[in-house]
């Protein structure tokens, strides 16, 4: 899994990070087409990522610049929930095909209110 910025997604920052279309870039990950066979899996699909006890459910997209045989997701708070400062730009993660959506904002941000 590599983790990269991406300059549509700064740009829909500037909407604010609740914005629908900063989250749909973040939400999502994106593998090359010809490796979505390898993975099982079809644009459209929703994965969860999974490492070391941490989860996020993202939506499968296509992309000629993700990196061969592996996946990219932006960098952002879902990007967050799987890695570490040790290894946040690059790291290996488990990704299997599940029902349902991408995790909300909402759901992640829950896990920091004080309780």
């Amino acid at each position: 899994m590599v983790v990269v910025r991406n300059a549509f997604q700064m740009e829909r920052a500037d909407h604010g990070k609740r914005d629908e279309g900063y989250i749909e870039l973040s939400s999502s990950i994106f593998f090359r087409k010809e490796d979505l066979k390898d993975f099982d899996l079809s644009e459209g699909d929703t994965v969860e990522i999974s490492r070391d006890g941490k989860a996020i459910r993202m939506k499968v997209k296509t992309d000629d610049t993700a990196p061969e045989g592996g996946a990219m997701i932006f960098n952002s708070i879902y990007a967050s929930q799987v890695s570490t400062m040790d290894d946040f730009k690059r790291f290996n993660a488990k990704i299997k095909k599940v029902e349902g959506n991408p995790t909300k904002l909402d759901e992640i941000l829950r896990k920091f209110e004080k309780k």
